[in-house]
């Protein structure tokens, strides 16, 4: 069992229960799936009308600890990355999020915290001085991830992008459902990457079809998905 999941549980404990399920379709049926939504759900508010780009850089320990947790399928596991956001691949980052994402089987516990660029930056050179993250000392996430740094001295590993359209159901709380294709990988830790020649880490025919919700699935949501004979899978972008 990890080290320290006893507070990750009384995270989750303190919010509601945070589910994803993820579903693999191809092109075609994301359109005939985002057109059957849009009568019940509308684009994130945060959102370009044709989605946004998503980039992260994920961590790990020197011998991958947290790669072979998701491949060996341990129900625990725990994973840190640094996001951010972009309208299209060329713009600046629309802000840059040290995250923390915790798994029990299909409960989900994520936080967040903003940092400024230049303390990224040396987050992932792994050039990590501990006063300069003073300001945001008391955040849970950046508690995490010292720990994390000292004990397993975990490092930047592998970059991630991919396109993102998000959805959100209406008169569903926080009920979001998302649509990520596109997505391309490289065996490095830095902000700046050009993905132009990356491998697709998924064949670029296939979409990732995500459901995101506090408790409950609405049933007629429920009846849709199996009507349509969508499969769950164990699917993530860093493993």
């Amino acid at each position: 069992q990890l080290k320290g999941w006893g507070s990750l549980k009384k995270m989750r404990l303190a919010r509601k229960n945070r589910f994803e399920i993820k579903y693999l379709i191809s092109f075609q049926q994301k359109q005939e799936i985002v057109d059957t939504l849009m009568r019940f759900a509308e684009l994130d508010k945060n959102s370009p009308e044709h989605g946004y780009n998503v980039f992260s850089i994920y961590y790990d320990t020197h011998n991958f600890r947290f790669y072979r947790e998701k491949i060996e399928g341990l129900e625990k596991r725990v994973k840190f990355r640094i996001r951010s956001y972009k309208k299209s691949k060329d713009d600046d980052p629309n802000g840059l999020f040290l995250e923390i994402k915790a798994k029990d089987n299909f409960t989900i516990i994520k936080d967040r915290c903003f940092l400024p660029h230049d303390i990224c930056s040396r987050l992932i050179s792994d050039n990590i001085d501990v006063e300069s993250l003073s300001d945001f000392a008391d955040h849970y996430v950046v508690k995490k991830f010292i720990y994390y740094h000292k004990r397993w001295h975990i490092k930047p590993v592998a970059a991630i992008q991919y396109k993102r359209l998000p959805l959100m159901l209406k008169h569903y709380h926080n009920f979001r459902i998302t649509f990520d294709h596109s997505i391309k990988c490289m065996d490095t830790g830095m902000l700046n990457v050009d993905f132009s020649n990356a491998e697709y880490c998924l064949p670029s025919r296939l979409v990732v079809l995500e459901v995101k919700f506090n408790d409950k699935m609405p049933l007629w949501l429920m009846n849709y998905i199996k009507h349509h004979n969508l499969t769950q899978r164990r699917v993530s972008k860093y493993a």
